[in-house]
């Protein structure tokens, strides 16, 4: 009654059962096979391999994250960044001079805005936490509309 089954890509008809066993080897020389047709050229095992021994030794960046009253960015630094270390923020941004490297300066933008003053720095093993404060009241304004009157026509 209903062929739901041709408009799947992993059908019975498709590919002749080749994931039902798991296999990994056949399933890594399908993936190669489609990004080959998709992208042009085939991916070597050399290049991803190298690409996440970069990825691995690169330093992490920091993240940001938001409760109701506070915004906290958790820095990882070891003690000779830490040591060096310049934290410099307005209500939108943060500034690290020399970091992730010394002589460097890295900026991230905050999700809302934070006080200039209040702002709370601790380390706990490997890491820098700050904390910001909300600002309450973003000074917005609220503008009243008034009905039109038929006699300023």
């Amino acid at each position: 009654m209903f062929q739901w089954g041709k408009n799947f890509p992993f059908g019975s008809n498709s590919q002749g059962g080749m994931f039902q066993n798991g296999n990994a080897a056949d399933v890594e020389d399908y993936i190669q096979q489609v990004m080959t047709q998709v992208f042009g050229q085939p991916v070597s095992t050399d290049t991803k391999a190298s690409h996440v021994k970069n990825t691995r030794t690169s330093k992490a960046e920091p993240e940001i994250f938001e409760t109701s009253q506070h915004i906290y960015m958790k820095v990882p630094a070891d003690q000779d960044t830490a040591q060096s270390l310049l934290i410099r923020h307005s209500s939108y941004k943060v500034e690290l001079a020399n970091y992730p490297d010394a002589g460097k300066t890295a900026s991230y933008s905050l999700p809302s805005l934070v006080k200039r003053k209040g702002t709370k720095v601790s380390r706990h093993d490997g890491y820098i936490e700050i904390a910001f404060s909300k600002i309450d009241d973003p000074l917005s304004t609220e503008i009243q509309i008034f009905p039109q009157n038929k006699e300023d026509h």
